[in-house]
């Protein structure tokens, strides 16, 4: 039987919206010699966990195609090799709950978006792409995607 470890990418991993550093190097190396897998689960889609995890392909003593690579929270499913990453599975989600559903969700969020302001009882700082499709997923940010640190602090 497999032991998994499975780690969050934000806030864990590495700082929010922040690539990797060193100091998780050993931490994760440690893990695989005493036969542990890693997981890694992130909200974001798979071109922003491999941007965020490039330290893992310098050489160190991680082993990054032991690793399993979860974007948009689990949704889709990747393992790597020396020729890329290898999809395993990707939900659709307009499949699953189909178009007519999927379009009342984005109204229902494009709705909260325009409320926000007066949700929170003061305005907060807006830097765009508030709603992203990501095949799988919506996600959903109310001060947007594009935001900088000072901005996600707010």
């Amino acid at each position: 039987m497999s032991k998994v470890v499975l780690f969050d990418m934000d806030g864990t991993l590495t700082p929010p919206r922040e690539k990797m550093n060193s100091s998780i190097l050993k931490p994760l190396s440690e893990l695989q010699k005493n036969g542990f897998e890693i997981a890694i689960v992130s909200g974001s889609d798979l071109d922003y966990i491999e941007e965020q995890c490039e330290i893992l392909w310098d050489i160190n003593n991680v082993d990054p195609y032991k690793i399993h690579y979860l974007p948009c929270n689990g949704t889709k499913y990747f393992l790597s090799d020396s020729s890329g990453f290898k999809k395993e599975y990707d939900l659709n989600m307009k499949d699953t709950v189909g178009e007519y559903t999927y379009n009342n969700v984005v109204r229902i969020l494009l709705d909260c978006q325009s409320s926000i302001r007066y949700l929170v009882g003061e305005d907060i700082p807006l830097s765009g792409t508030f709603v992203q499709y990501r095949g799988s997923m919506i996600n959903w940010c109310p001060i947007g995607r594009d935001a900088n640190t000072k901005e996600r602090k707010f």
